[in-house]
């Protein structure tokens, strides 16, 4: 599909000046060209299906088309029927084509959930609802890159948010505070995900980190007695850096701090992000990192497009504190 994508949006692509995104005003982009927005979205709409998005059955059939001209499709499986947009970004939303791009790059660009309601034309609820729904399909395309060579491994820390808590504002690293797991290689690939309340456990780093790190990779970490578990089931080797020192045969933690400082910077200015939430917002921390947008380029097309091809299904009654959307590992 998306190098039949590609080939739609090349002539339309040299309308824009391709500029790093980074530098983007959030307020230019209702002046994204038309023409690639209408081939964007006129491909994903009326590309072929091959599974059912319910049940993931390839047994399908053509069943008329809906009000609005888009091909109908029937499972002969589970029988429903569904169009080719259906449990996508977009879907479960009454938000316009227009209204999702602007959305998309808000949220990447870091905007306040306020801003990012008054560039789209929406309200600050209906914003946060639909910027979980992007952060849950972005969370599903993060942290799956092995890293491998030499790896920095240490954890960082968050006030914990949660309904009814109240911080008791305890010293040292206590239950007051939410455990991030980073891990970052000499190549630049990184993990982050949310981990436990207090210091990790090796239960949750090893379910973090067991297919993430490459048989041979030389791992780098302070002596945090949950490691050497994590080691052991790693089988790697291990420079363990000794409590109260900063290196250990030229070996340090910098990669992984700065990594951590990062992370703070963009948490900087949120105010009262719920725990439960949090692996989401990493998620979103993590792909505007990684992918440094380019308005109007066919990276932005290709992007967008792998974006609105992920199944999600989320609408908003699963964005709540009784629903664990983004699979955290902690316990409450």
């Amino acid at each position: 599909m998306c190098t039949e994508f590609n080939l739609k949006i090349d002539e339309s692509t040299e309308l824009l000046d391709t500029r790093i995104f980074d530098s983007y005003d959030t307020n230019e982009l209702l002046l994204l060209s038309d023409t690639i927005k209408q081939s964007c979205f006129e491909f994903l709409f009326n590309s072929h299906i091959e599974c059912c998005p319910y049940c993931g059955s390839i047994h399908i059939v053509k069943a008329g088309k809906n009000s609005k001209g888009r091909q109908r499709y029937k499972c002969n499986n589970c029988k429903r029927r569904f169009i080719n947009s259906t449990n996508h970004l977009m879907h479960w939303s009454h938000l316009s084509k227009e209204q999702w791009e602007i959305l998309f790059y808000s949220s990447l660009n870091n905007d306040y959930l306020s801003k990012t309601a008054k560039l789209v034309g929406i309200s600050i609820v209906s914003a946060f609802y639909n910027r979980h729904k992007l952060m849950y399909v972005l969370n599903e395309l993060i942290n799956k890159k092995q890293l491998s060579k030499k790896i920095a491994l240490d954890e960082t820390y968050l006030t914990y948010q949660a309904k009814g808590f109240v911080n008791q504002n305890r010293r040292g690293i206590s239950k007051d505070k939410i455990g991030i797991a980073c891990a970052i290689d000499e190549d630049g690939n990184y993990v982050v995900h949310t981990a436990d309340r207090g210091r990790p456990t090796s239960s949750t780093l090893i379910d973090i980190f067991k297919n993430t790190i490459r048989p041979g990779s030389i791992v780098i970490s302070d002596s945090q007695r949950s490691y050497h578990q994590l080691m052991d089931a790693l089988n790697i080797k291990w420079v363990k850096i000794p409590s109260g020192e900063k290196s250990k045969d030229g070996y340090t933690l910098e990669m992984v701090n700065h990594l951590h400082d990062r992370i703070k910077a963009f948490f900087r200015g949120k105010r009262n992000v719920m725990t439960h939430y949090l692996q989401g917002y990493l998620a979103l921390f993590q792909y505007s990192e990684l992918h440094t947008m380019m308005i109007g380029s066919k990276m932005f097309q290709d992007e967008f497009m792998k974006i609105n091809n992920i199944l999600s299904g989320v609408r908003n009654k699963d964005i709540c504190p009784e629903v664990n959307l983004y699979k955290t590992l902690y316990e409450c």
